[in-house]
């Protein structure tokens, strides 16, 4: 397909016209898509159209493709990737066959994480609740869990944010587990019951 930009007349050519080359898929523009009229009275070298096809795309792990069976792709055509539950999709949802006849970057599916803490109370989702209560133990990719930590010099207790990243929840240093005696007898001397800082 050509687009013509503006003429501009000289004394005998049509000096200056442009014209711009587009190729429908599965056809790939090969070279420059801008072509002029010269002052000799011809055009600069046109472009190819060539017909582009992707190999099959690979399954990510822990994941599964929009598309079944074993085929090669053509230039533009799109495949969706989504995760197995509770895996969360990192990175782009769909993939797109290049004119380079590769495919562009696939997504990834990260794993969820545990919160490690037997004893304590914790905050996720603007929700304060006990481990035991916290069921399943496992929050998602990117989310925010808060333990409780006691500002021993106040007498206060506060929230310490982490986050889950691809099955990896690091508990902050300054949580300290309370004994069994006393989260069970004296659970209101916590740092997440004593006032907030």
């Amino acid at each position: 397909m050509v687009i013509y930009d503006k003429v501009v007349r000289g004394n005998t050519t049509n000096f200056g016209l442009t014209a711009i080359y587009v190729c429908n898929p599965p056809y790939a523009l090969f070279g420059n898509e801008l072509a002029k009229c010269t002052a000799s009275g011809t055009w600069t070298k046109a472009p190819e159209c060539r017909v582009v096809t992707c190999p099959p795309p690979q399954n990510i792990e822990r994941g599964y493709m929009s598309i079944n069976g074993k085929r090669e792709f053509l230039y533009k055509e799109k495949v969706k990737y989504d995760c197995q539950s509770p895996y969360v999709l990192e990175g782009p949802m769909e993939i797109v066959c290049l004119e380079t006849g590769n495919w562009s970057e696939k997504p990834s599916c990260k794993g969820p994480c545990s919160v490690e803490i037997k004893r304590g109370r914790i905050l996720h989702k603007g929700k304060k609740m006990w481990i035991q209560d916290f069921q399943p133990n496992h929050v998602l990719h990117q989310e925010i869990v808060s333990v409780y930590c006691m500002n021993k010099a106040m007498k206060c207790g506060y929230a310490v944010p982490t986050q889950c990243m691809d099955g990896t929840l690091k508990i902050p240093e300054c949580f300290e587990e309370p004994s069994e005696l006393d989260y069970s007898l004296k659970s209101n001397s916590l740092p997440s019951e004593i006032e907030q800082c």
